[in-house]
């Protein structure tokens, strides 16, 4: 018997992360079990080569809310996410990455502001706690970003967001292949928000993001 779907959907691209997916997870399920509200884990291993799949199986055993999508290679983070939206079932779909930089417990802000009637809603990091070399990049690119596109974000490379669920189902209707989700976001014309968010070093594993990416 399948199970109702849940109000809720957390999607999380997972690459070599093993170090931090059993207190992300704990993390995630007790911030939305405060919440009350029914909910969905959609973890997308993408082409992990450490132990973080048989981690998330494993995990699984334990709590069927947590849900695998398994690539079949390391395809990178916005297929990766675009696969887990596939997969989604609930009327709140939030995202978040694996490294415990946004913290989990910054979920319910973005939550609450889709109750509020927002349709997308992206976390503003303010106090980047990164190295140089990915916070000046990160600011030229938001500053190109701005001025060539319609995504007017402060902080365009912020993994904590939130949609409504019609926001989703149009992204996948998408064709063309050079997705990049703010602005993909920003060309539907949706109502969209941002919330400060707290950013943290990160705590373990290594950045799959370096200068050049």
């Amino acid at each position: 018997m399948e199970q109702a779907a849940p109000e809720i959907s957390v999607v999380i691209p997972v690459f070599n992360e093993e170090p931090n997916l059993r207190e992300l997870i704990a993390r995630i399920v007790s911030v939305l079990n405060a919440l009350g509200r029914t909910f969905e884990i959609v973890a997308v291993d993408d082409g992990s080569t450490d132990g973080s799949l048989s981690l998330l199986r494993e995990m699984r055993v334990g709590d069927p809310r947590l849900r695998i999508v398994c690539l079949a290679r390391n395809f990178g983070q916005s297929p990766a996410l675009y696969a887990g939206f596939a997969h989604v079932r609930g009327e709140i779909v939030a995202m978040l990455d694996a490294d415990l930089q946004n913290p989990p417990e910054e979920l319910p802000k973005l939550i609450a502001k889709i109750d509020e009637g927002y349709d997308f809603v992206s976390g503003w990091r303010q106090d980047r706690k990164d190295t140089f070399l990915r916070t000046i990049p990160s600011r030229m690119l938001n500053f190109f970003v701005k001025k060539t596109t319609r995504a007017q974000f402060h902080d365009v490379g912020c993994s904590i967001k939130a949609f409504r669920r019609e926001v989703i189902d149009l992204m996948a209707k998408f064709t063309h292949r050079s997705r990049y989700l703010p602005v993909d976001v920003a060309w539907l014309g949706v109502r969209t928000a941002e919330v400060v968010v707290r950013h943290e070093q990160r705590g373990a594993g290594t950045s799959k993001y370096g200068l050049f990416k």
